[in-house]
């Protein structure tokens, strides 16, 4: 049964906020209304591991440990983090903005225009109100580089430990027990690089630019850091490839399967690119399917559609792009290319749930029959798939088919996935620039 949201003809109020949600649905959104984010994430964790939607420049894997270790050798800082967990959190919330200011001297952020404001400053904005320190956005990624190697669960465990092996080793200088190959670990990697002398310092700009033992450093924890998969399908991540063959050109790459970086990868990440690049585009049309259905659910409400052409529009260009030869796994006469995808996502990640993928093979086959006739809009098997879906993993949120969801969520969905590329390419960007350096 059809559901429909309703208002009082007089009450112009209620049908003006209805409006602007039609017009909320403008900007593309990251919601997954489909339920593709498991394997958009495998894809991801197995090519770039140790990287986060939320991650800017890699040097924060080297100004966390820092900020620890400053915390500890300042007794003012170390005697009020010691008080509790959340003393350790506000004191650490303060160092970072110490980090903020620092890094918008060096960035020369004043005079950014407003479009790249923050240049990747964390906390830019927010100041004191960022609610996810970057200790927080790239724990997993320490640990999984092993820049924390103890087994402290969270970053506040680490700086409790860092504070009292500082302290403990500071005991040890006075007594008897003075040998240097003896030295207590604070969790953090022996070889990781000083800070610069003047960190944190007061007027002492800084920079997201590593030095060369810096980028060495970085560049050995990802060469060592292992691709996430159940069974090997990598030898290597992509990331650990791009870093060893310093060649590897990803200037102006906007996704990892361009031609140039397509020809040049070892044959198993080529597999995991062309497989991820058809997911991608496989996506991108059921979310252009399903942006038609919500615009048009909105129109008929709100009686205004000012949306509904551009979605049409999107999906007509997806059309044309699903048409060409060799996409969507077409590229031999048996599909036998969509059995090798399922594998490869169970080889790399055995969790990921059978019907997501059986979804994913049944709107594969509804693409397939849409871009031989050139339309999904008028094809009722395709709108009830994606009804249908949503439904299943949203319930009474399910926008396609509950008016009240549609009011209390906003947004067209948007799965132009590059599985966090733009981060891995920024890190390399940043180690190899830091090869390249003069100093030593």
């Amino acid at each position: 049964m059809a559901t429909v949201l309703a208002w009082l003809d007089g009450d112009t109020r209620h049908r003006q906020r209805m409006v602007d949600m039609l017009n909320a649905m403008g900007e593309k959104t990251a919601l997954d209304e489909l339920g593709f984010g498991t394997i958009r994430d495998t894809f991801a964790d197995a090519l770039f591991p140790a990287t986060s939607t939320q991650h800017t420049h890699i040097r924060y894997l080297l100004f966390i440990p820092w900020m620890f270790r400053h915390i500890a050798a300042d007794p003012s800082l170390n005697r009020r983090a010691k008080k509790n967990d959340r003393a350790a959190r506000d004191v650490l919330a303060d160092v970072n903005m110490k980090l903020v200011e620092a890094l918008k001297q060096g960035q020369n952020y004043e005079s950014r225009s407003s479009a790249d404001r923050t240049g990747g400053i964390i906390g830019a904005q927010a100041g004191r109100a960022l609610r996810l320190l970057p200790s927080s956005i790239y724990w997993s990624a320490m640990n999984t580089l092993q820049i924390h190697e103890g087994p402290e669960t969270s970053p506040i465990r680490l700086l409790h430990r860092v504070m009292d092996t500082r302290a403990a080793s500071t005991r040890r200088r006075f007594s008897e027990e003075t040998d240097e190959t003896d030295r207590l670990s604070d969790g953090l990697a022996w070889t990781l690089p000083p800070a610069p002398g003047d960190f944190l310092r007061a007027d002492a700009p800084l920079t997201f630019e590593l030095t060369r033992d810096e980028a060495e450093f970085l560049a050995g924890r990802f060469q060592r850091a292992e691709p996430l998969q159940d069974r090997p399908v990598l030898e290597q991540s992509m990331t650990a490839w791009c870093i060893r063959d310093h060649g590897c050109n990803t200037t102006g790459a906007q996704y990892p399967w361009e031609p140039e970086l397509l020809e040049a990868a070892p044959d198993d990440i080529r597999r995991v690119l062309v497989h991820a690049r058809d997911f991608n585009l496989l996506t991108r049309g059921a979310a252009a399917q399903y942006n038609v259905q919500l615009t048009e659910a909105l129109a008929d409400q709100t009686g205004s559609g000012p949306h509904v052409e551009r979605a049409h529009e999107d999906l007509d260009r997806w059309l044309v792009k699903a048409s060409a030869h060799g996409v969507l796994w077409d590229r031999d006469a048996g599909h036998q290319d969509f059995t090798d995808f399922r594998d490869l996502v169970l080889s790399l990640n055995p969790r990921v749930a059978r019907t997501t993928l059986d979804f994913v093979e049944r709107w594969l086959d509804t693409a397939r029959l849409a871009t031989a006739r050139h339309s999904t809009t008028d094809n009722p098997p395709a709108r009830d798939l994606l009804a249908a879906r949503e439904a299943a993993l949203k319930g009474r949120r399910a926008r396609l088919t509950h008016a009240a969801a549609r009011e209390a969520r906003t947004g067209m969905m948007g799965t132009d996935y590059d599985f966090r590329w733009s981060v891995a390419r920024q890190y390399l960007d940043d180690i190899h620039s830091g090869l390249d350096a003069a100093d030593a």
